[in-house]
């Protein structure tokens, strides 16, 4: 159950990766960063899907730190239960939705 913490923020620095260097070139519903507003025009498109990378990568690279820690501490003889690593795991999606608020705020302007 220990390595499970590492899922997510290794998932969301992949995608912030994808994103980031390989955005999708035009609006669709199938790969990218979508909203209404995201999908309104080209422009927001390729700032929101650019944004959205950028911030991935730097939420899921503080959250692998954060992983890595806790799996120090694991191995130090501090034994995490199985409810604090679920707790852990449900916690790293808290940054995930701050980040679909910022994206969105960004491409409202």
């Amino acid at each position: 159950m220990m390595y499970t913490v590492f899922l997510i923020p290794i998932l969301i620095v992949v995608v912030g990766f994808l994103l980031f260097k390989f955005p999708p070139s035009k609006p669709n519903w199938f790969i990218g960063y979508r909203t209404n507003k995201s999908m309104k025009d080209e422009k927001a498109w390729k700032e929101a899907n650019n944004y959205c990378g950028k911030l991935f990568l730097i939420v899921g690279l503080f959250e692998l730190v954060l992983s890595i820690v806790l799996l120090v501490l694991n191995y130090l003889s501090i034994s995490f239960s199985d409810t604090i690593l679920s707790i852990v795991v449900i916690v790293q999606l808290i940054p995930m939705l701050i980040t679909v608020v910022l994206v969105e705020k960004k491409i409202s302007k």
